[in-house]
């Protein structure tokens, strides 16, 4: 399996990572948006299925970022994307504590 690369961390509590198997791949780019935004380590997710690429605000150190990273997506390759998507679709379903928890999966959902 291929590592996850760092593109870019100069900036304190924000990188840039390189996910391999995000690039064309939208249900993956859905199923690690919401696997990660879960997370408490992470503050805010951008992935992209056009570059590849991943763009987080986190709250930890770097080397627990990437560990919390490639256990996701180690999770998600093995549960399957499918599996994710389900819980997506289902946290969508569900009736949001608030509005802000309401926009992040509409936009994941999409």
């Amino acid at each position: 399996m291929k590592r996850i690369k760092i593109v870019h961390e100069k900036v304190r509590g924000r990188g840039r990572y390189n996910i391999p198997g995000l690039k064309r791949s939208a249900p993956f780019k859905q199923a690690l948006e919401f696997k990660l935004t879960a997370n408490d380590c992470f503050i805010r997710v951008a992935a992209s299925a056009v570059t590849g690429r991943v763009l987080v605000e986190y709250t930890s150190r770097r080397d627990r970022v990437l560990e919390v990273m490639g256990a996701i997506v180690k999770q998600i390759r093995e549960q399957g994307i499918d599996s994710v998507l389900e819980e997506v679709n289902a946290a969508a379903r569900e009736k949001p504590r608030t509005s802000n928890s309401l926009g992040k999966l509409k936009a994941l959902v999409q």
